[in-house]
């Protein structure tokens, strides 16, 4: 069994989706990070919900693949839990409260949306939603979208 897997997907060629989905129906039991060298949301999204354990843009130094595979580890040695980790939770316990506008916005990055389209369905510039996203990430204690994200669809864990 493998420690951990990497799964590379690209701007134009999204193979490694499919190859994720396969791990993912098979019950790989390993933790599964994604890298691309494009860190657009929509895709981080695709990652975590298709199951991978996290989303890595790319260049990334040997520290950060370490302390990834760390909390992966940590995390798939912990006892399951009898929630279902799949439903987005908007409460994310151990955080501070969220404002409605700063969960309007996670909702809609939870759902794929960039910025730009965040802001266009809520009526603000793309450049408030950064400010949001930013009060959000540090709220939460992340430090990046994939983390945010691995966070909502966990539940908080």
């Amino acid at each position: 069994m493998p420690a951990c897997v990497f799964v590379e997907v690209g701007k134009s060629d999204r193979s490694g989706f499919e190859v994720l989905k396969k791990l993912r129906a098979e019950d790989c039991p390993a933790p599964i990070f994604v890298t691309s060298v494009h860190g657009a949301i929509p895709m981080a999204v695709d990652a975590i919900r298709n199951g991978a354990f996290d989303f890595l843009v790319k260049p990334i130094t040997i520290r950060e693949v370490i302390d990834r595979f760390d909390g992966a580890i940590y995390e798939y040695s912990k006892c399951p839990s009898s929630e279902s980790p799949a439903l987005i939770s908007l409460n994310l316990p151990g955080c501070e409260p969220l404002s409605n506008r700063e969960r309007e916005v996670l909702t809609r990055l939870a759902a794929g949306e960039t910025n730009k389209e965040a802001a266009r369905h809520l009526g603000l510039s793309a450049r408030t939603i950064e400010g949001y996203r930013a009060s959000i990430m540090r709220k939460v204690g992340v430090r990046n979208a994939a983390e945010l994200l691995r966070r909502v669809y966990n539940r908080g864990r």
